[in-house]
């Protein structure tokens, strides 16, 4: 996070890193506020810079909780939960709606961060994820990812969209809808899955 800290203290650059942030978000947040009604009661977990959130909250003006495992400077506009990366402060059927966009990869345990996704949800459970088709696709996503969100640390665990489905299958989770699509970062081509799935 502590380029994130630096980067606050410079205006042009934080002006600079906000524009790339919503840039993304403006196009995830469409492909996802379809699927949240104005009374869902959703979690952001991961929330990250907030952009997704903001968009959402505008769309659709649903009840936003955000949860990180760390506070982004960026992200100034809704308070965030805090919490260890393991057990969410929330109890169960808690939320409507739970997003996870781009946030599993990250994780050094994915299917714990998955299963307290399902816990505290009793509706919608909105995956994004990096995915590839090859190998040359995943080191661009990894390589990417690094240059974007400067984590030397993260376990980078890419799957593809039949690898994710899966696991997904696994946890009892309904495929409700199967979205992929490409983005463009920083120069960067992603390739981009989202899952909106529901408990059986």
């Amino acid at each position: 996070m502590l380029p994130f800290v630096l980067i606050k203290n410079i205006p042009l650059a934080e002006k600079k890193l906000r524009q790339l942030y919503i840039g993304r978000a403006q196009q995830i947040a469409p492909r996802i506020i379809p699927f949240i009604s104005k009374n869902d009661r959703v979690l952001d977990i991961g929330c990250g810079t907030g952009s997704i959130a903001k968009l959402v909250k505008t769309a659709k003006s649903p009840k936003m909780t955000l949860a990180d495992v760390d506070h982004n400077p960026i992200c100034d506009e809704f308070p965030v939960v805090i919490y260890d990366g393991r057990t969410l402060p929330f109890s169960n059927n808690q939320f409507s709606v739970s997003l996870l966009t781009a946030v599993l990869h990250h994780c050094a345990d994915p299917t714990r961060v998955l299963d307290e996704a399902i816990r505290v949800t009793n509706g919608k459970i909105i995956v994004m994820e990096d995915v590839f088709t090859d190998i040359l696709g995943r080191a661009i996503t990894v390589i990417g990812d690094f240059v974007i969100n400067w984590e030397v640390h993260s376990p980078f665990k890419d799957k593809t969209t039949e690898q994710w489905l899966k696991i997904f299958q696994k946890k009892n989770l309904k495929l409700q809808h199967l979205e992929e699509f490409n983005l463009t970062v920083v120069g960067f081509p992603f390739k981009l899955a989202i899952f909106v799935l529901e408990k059986k």
